[in-house]
């Protein structure tokens, strides 16, 4: 056990360091912004007929909300990264990624259903509208819920402090940190094959 716990020692800095996940979320804006910058361009030439319509998918990815879907669904694999990055660190922070998540779903799905509709025809059944306000009230709640439970489980630093835990501890810990290390291949992989 000592062995397998020196390589993971040695080999899951080097993917859920703070250094690395500081990294990666700036890597992470800058895609982001860049991406809706990128998508929004194509949606103005196309819209202005220098690209094909059929390049885009049709005229329903032509409404500029659209673009706003794009950045959302980045930042959304780096709150998966960070669920995976807290798992070893702290319970309480891996249950409140998973409600974070939750939330910008739903925040995705509002602007993926108010891009479907035609914004210069004027067409928003009552019916999308209606279901937007339900999405918007249950994004309330979430985020709500999300405040007060950090309120209830504090801000304080989750890293565990692995001098201070007992042999047991520890190896709890690595068992949590070679499981961060197979969930980050799988999310990899599965990333990759959805692409």
């Amino acid at each position: 056990m000592k062995t397998s716990y020196f390589k993971l020692s040695y080999i899951y800095p080097l993917f859920f360091s703070s250094q690395r996940k500081e990294q990666l979320e700036r890597i992470i804006f800058w895609i982001a912004i860049w991406a809706f910058i990128f998508h929004f361009l194509l949606i103005v030439l196309t819209k202005s007929g220098w690209i094909p319509t059929s390049f885009l998918g049709g005229p329903v990815t032509l409404n500029p909300l659209r673009a706003v879907y794009t950045p959302f669904s980045i930042i959304l694999l780096y709150e998966i990264y960070l669920l995976i990055y807290y798992l070893p660190r702290s319970i309480p922070f891996y249950l409140a990624k998973q409600y974070e998540i939750i939330a910008l779903i739903f925040l995705r799905s509002i602007f993926d259903i108010m891009s479907s509709f035609s914004a210069q025809k004027g067409e928003y059944p009552v019916e999308h509208l209606i279901e937007i306000l339900w999405m918007f009230g249950v994004l309330i709640t979430l985020c709500l819920l999300i405040f007060c439970y950090y309120k209830l489980a504090g801000r304080k630093d989750p890293m565990v402090r692995e001098q201070n835990c007992t042999i047991q501890g520890r190896r709890y810990v690595t068992i949590k940190q070679g499981l961060s290390i197979l969930l980050l291949i799988v999310f990899v992989i599965l990333f990759i094959g959805s692409i």
